[in-house]
């Protein structure tokens, strides 16, 4: 488990990936979710260089480099 203090931005887009890899997910809108949510999680995807909107596999390949290092 990671050490890192609470960062919102960062748990937005674990959560909305989590969400969109799920094989029987729609296809992305944002309009489906929160807008503080999305625009947080945009912005930690772009500063930490993954994908957006986020797809199938990549909730789990964000929880492989956080928390089984």
């Amino acid at each position: 488990m990671t050490s890192e203090p609470y960062n919102e931005a960062r748990e937005d887009y674990a959560s909305l990936a989590e969400e969109a890899s799920c094989e029987s997910a729609h296809p992305w809108d944002d309009e489906h979710w929160d807008v503080r949510a999305v625009r947080n999680a945009k912005r930690y995807a772009k500063d930490h260089g993954l994908p957006w909107p986020p797809g199938l596999g990549d909730f789990d390949r964000w929880y492989e480099a956080n928390y089984n290092r």
